[in-house]
C-alpha cells in the first residue's frame, strides 16, 4: 500500500477554524466597544467633577470675604440666591437660574438639578436674621448625561464676629 499525501485542509477543518475565529473576534469586539463606552463615561464624569468643584470652590472663596453680616452687606439670602458685598466692597450674587448656577449673571456651572444655600447661626441652627449668620452651607447636584455629582461645602465668613461654640457634623 502506498501512502497518499494530503495537500491542504478539508472543508470541515476550514469551517471549524472560521467559526472559532469569528466567535473569538466577536467576543473581543464587544469587549473593546464596552471599554470605549466606559472611557467616554469616565471623561464625562471627570469633566463634571472638575467644573462642579471649581464652581463650589469659587463660591466658598468669595463667601469667605463677606464684609459683614448686616443688612447693609447681605442684600439677599434665600435658598437659591445669595447676594452680598465683599471686603472690597464688590457686590456678588450666586443664584440658580434654570439649570445654571450663576455668579453676577455669568454661568459658573450648567446642568444643575439642585442648588441650595442655608444660613446657620452660632449654635448651628437656621439663622433667624441676617445678623445671626455665622456659617453658610452651599450644596448642589449637577447632571451631565448619565453622570451625576453632589457637592456640599460649609463656609465660615471671615467677618463672623465669634466662633461657633456648638457644632456637630450631620
Amino acid at each position: 500500500m502506498k501512502a497518499t499525501a494530503r495537500a491542504g485542509f478539508s472543508l470541515i477543518e476550514l469551517i471549524i477554524v472560521l467559526v472559532t475565529t469569528a466567535l473569538v473576534g466577536s467576543i473581543l469586539g464587544i469587549t473593546f466597544v464596552g471599554f470605549g463606552d466606559d472611557f467616554d463615561k469616565l471623561q464625562t464624569r471627570k469633566a463634571l467633577e472638575r467644573e462642579a468643584w471649581g464652581a463650589i470652590e469659587r463660591m466658598r472663596r468669595e463667601i469667605q470675604h463677606l464684609r459683614s453680616s448686616t443688612l447693609e452687606d447681605v442684600l439677599a439670602w434665600t435658598s437659591t440666591n445669595f447676594q452680598f458685598r465683599d471686603a472690597t466692597p464688590t457686590t456678588i450674587q450666586f443664584q440658580l437660574v434654570g439649570t445654571q448656577v450663576q455668579r453676577n449673571g455669568v454661568a459658573l456651572l450648567d446642568g444643575v438639578t439642585q442648588f441650595s444655600v442655608s444660613y446657620l447661626a452660632a449654635n448651628a441652627t437656621a439663622a433667624a436674621r441676617v445678623g445671626d449668620i455665622r456659617r453658610v452651607v452651599v450644596s448642589l447636584t449637577a447632571l451631565r448625561g448619565s453622570e451625576k455629582i453632589s457637592l456640599r461645602t460649609e463656609i465660615t465668613p471671615r467677618s463672623a464676629t465669634y466662633p461657633i461654640t456648638a457644632w456637630s457634623e450631620p
